[in-house]
């Protein structure tokens, strides 16, 4: 017998809105403040801490500045991207949303970004009433992919493992809903680039897909 699925979890970068390309941008645009060019993929970190890009940088570079401003810095261009551009959420998920909630569904937020900047993302795309648990990466000791994020999600909304199921962008997402026993769907989004998703126990194109395989599992 299947285990019912009662919690779905969502990663924010790449699955609640498009937002890879805007992650790489606002990189881009600080090492040229500081006068620097892109030395390696920027695309190799998607999924994974700013701040270890960061450190990486501001090690190689000798640059006077902590690692968390450089990530403040990034994610303030990105809320600004994301205004002047008129960002949508990713097409289909408000439908998923609200299908899942009439299904009597828990939804929660597992992102390796900080609070700030996921509040400010579900504030402007006006998402906030659909999702019951909302966990970011400064509140847990490591982040993806660690199971760090999901193993939180798990202990406050009381739902076991078996019963959740992740949706995820990237490798290291991937990876840390797996570590934390949870069933992921892994979502194939072009704009994240050429993430290896095997890890999954499905794959999906479109974000509407996952409704399927939920139900199913339901």
């Amino acid at each position: 017998m299947k285990n019912k699925i009662n919690l779905v979890i969502f990663d924010v970068d790449g699955v609640i809105l498009d937002s890879e390309p805007l992650h790489y941008n606002a990189k881009v645009e600080i090492l040229r403040s500081y006068g620097l060019n892109e030395t390696f993929d920027l695309k190799e970190y998607i999924g994974k801490p700013n701040k270890d890009l960061w450190s990486k940088i501001i090690k190689e570079n000798h640059l006077d500045i902590e690692p968390g401003d450089l990530e403040m810095q990034q994610f303030n261009l990105i809320l600004k991207y994301i205004e002047n551009d008129h960002i949508t959420p990713t097409k289909g998920l408000v439908e998923l949303l609200t299908t899942l909630k009439k299904l009597n569904i828990c939804l929660a937020i597992a992102s390796s970004s900080n609070r700030y900047y996921v509040n400010h993302i579900l504030n402007y795309l006006g998402l906030n009433q659909y999702f019951a648990h909302t966990v970011t990466g400064d509140e847990v000791s490591f982040q993806k992919p660690y199971p760090d994020i999901y193993k939180k999600i798990l202990s406050i909304s009381g739902i076991p493992a078996c019963n959740a199921v992740a949706i995820e962008d990237s490798t290291s997402g991937v990876q840390a809903a797996v570590s934390a026993g949870i069933k992921c769907l892994g979502y194939q989004n072009l704009s994240s680039g050429m993430q290896n998703l095997s890890l999954a126990d499905y794959t999906i194109n479109e974000i509407g897909q996952a409704v399927g395989y939920i139900v199913q599992e339901k």
